[in-house]
């Protein structure tokens, strides 16, 4: 049975221009600028590194009123949509892109690192970002444009701007460019939308979902059966609800004690559904929790249909943000098509508003710890990771032993038990010959009496 864990949260800061990034032929040279010029006709370079160096206003409008000065003969488009990813959507092979290297168009980069999240894989990498920089764009039509590219700081928020240069009977073109590249980098390419803040796409998250299997987890047949079909037939129902005149939405809860399968549940979930996941950790904002919570409801109806998550949502909802929540919820817009899925360890410290109300969250799945033969299940998951193990003796009777040994032990504790020993087994053994080293039964009990004196602490292993 996989690890039954919290997700893992979002990976750190990527490169803004992921997948494509700078390509070879970008320009990136680091080093501060200074461009000879004439005081009447200042380049588009020279009016950004004066207005982010000096008593900065608005950046996108010195840009603005510069490129136009530089292009007066050109009409000028611009989109500031962090979508409009235009140097990863080209990376596909749907735009030619290629930096303009002309006396009057220097880049501007910089370059980040980047940790790795295993000290073993070394001490991360460096990589270039850019800052600003003008490409000549192709499209496969045969237009052609001059795009400006800058990414600046201006109200405490990281800022991108596009600004497309064409002629007039171009217009329809650039709008079908921007358009396209917007529709791209909105979709999930292998990726789980995380929100922390702000979304974010977590591609880590998604191959953490990958390894997940329902026949991995081990729950009550009937309650599993009743779990996937609920969702399943949801998302298959849109008709349905439309024919008997209800709104197409659904509200689930996942309660229960820590380390009994909510997690993995909601990882095989993720997996199996042909539907966006959206995964909810906070509602924090720098504005509020009522922004986060109008944020990611917006969000999840511009994605409908789909699963939207709220982990803990115990310690989400409060009595600051609930009636705005609750209003969100209820749907005073369009909710049709949003499944919404929320956990909690602690059903009791939920408002009776939220798990009262059947409009709001129609049906509560509590996951119980592991009765007698879901332990032996789960004995025997083990029992077959193991079979090719020369060392480890475990015979059909340790299964029984161990599930008669483990009452009130979650699958959290029931997999530390085997974790644990197995560690023992491989460090311990080594200066012992065959004849004298403890057997797996032997060490398995001595670590389920340990983890007992834990619990008796009231200790959660999650």
């Amino acid at each position: 049975m996989p690890d039954d864990e919290p997700l893992p949260s979002s990976a750190g800061p990527e490169p803004l221009n992921h997948g494509a990034g700078l390509n070879s032929a970008t320009p990136t040279n680091d080093e501060f600028i200074v461009v000879e010029e004439s005081r009447y006709r200042p380049s588009p370079i020279k009016s950004f590194l004066d207005h982010n160096t000096g008593l900065a206003l608005n950046c996108d409008f010195v840009l603005r009123d510069a490129i136009k000065k530089h292009y007066p003969h050109l009409n000028m488009t611009v989109c500031s949509d962090r979508a409009c990813d235009i140097l990863s959507y080209a990376a596909l092979g749907k735009v030619d892109i290629k930096p303009n290297t002309s006396k009057d168009h220097s880049f501007l980069t910089q370059t980040i690192f980047f940790q790795s999240e295993h000290r073993s894989d070394g001490p991360g990498t460096v990589q270039p970002t850019l800052d600003f920089g003008c490409f000549d764009i192709t499209t496969l039509s045969g237009h052609k444009f001059i795009h400006y590219y800058a990414r600046y700081t201006e109200d405490w928020q990281t800022k991108v701007g596009n600004y497309f240069l064409h002629d007039q009977q171009s217009k329809a073109a650039v709008q079908e460019l921007i358009l396209a590249t917007c529709a791209w980098g909105v979709e999930l390419h292998d990726e789980i939308l995380v929100f922390q803040g702000d979304w974010l796409k977590d591609h880590k998250l998604w191959q953490s979902v990958q390894k997940a299997n329902w026949k991995d987890v081990i729950l009550d047949e009937k309650m599993k059966k009743g779990v996937i079909s609920d969702f399943e037939s949801f998302f298959a129902s849109k008709q349905t609800y439309a024919d008997l005149g209800v709104p197409w939405k659904r509200g689930l809860i996942f309660h229960g004690p820590p380390g009994n399968g909510k997690t993995i549940s909601i990882k095989a979930m993720m997996k199996n559904l042909p539907i966006p996941s959206l995964y909810v950790k906070s509602f924090h904002t720098w504005n509020g929790d009522e922004m986060g919570i109008t944020i990611i409801f917006a969000k999840a109806r511009a994605m409908a249909p789909c699963l939207l998550i709220l982990e803990d949502i115990d310690s989400l909802v409060n009595m600051g943000n609930r009636s705005f929540f609750l209003n969100e919820v209820d749907g005073l817009e369009e909710n049709d098509g949003i499944l919404v899925l929320a956990t909690t360890n602690h059903l009791e410290l939920l408002d009776p508003g939220i798990v009262n109300r059947p409009s709001r969250f129609d049906r509560k799945y509590y996951f119980p710890l592991p009765s007698l033969e879901e332990r032996k299940k789960y004995c025997r998951y083990w029992k077959n990771k193991l079979v090719n193990n020369d060392r480890i003796d475990f015979p059909e009777s340790l299964v029984d032993q161990i599930a008669a040994w483990t009452p009130d032990f979650s699958f959290a504790y029931l997999k530390e038990v085997f974790i644990s020993s197995l560690l023992i087994m491989a460090g311990s053994d080594k200066d012992k010959d065959e004849d004298g080293a403890e057997s797996f039964g032997v060490i398995i009990k001595r670590q389920i009496e340990i983890l007992k004196k834990e619990m008796g602490d009231g200790s959660d292993m999650l």
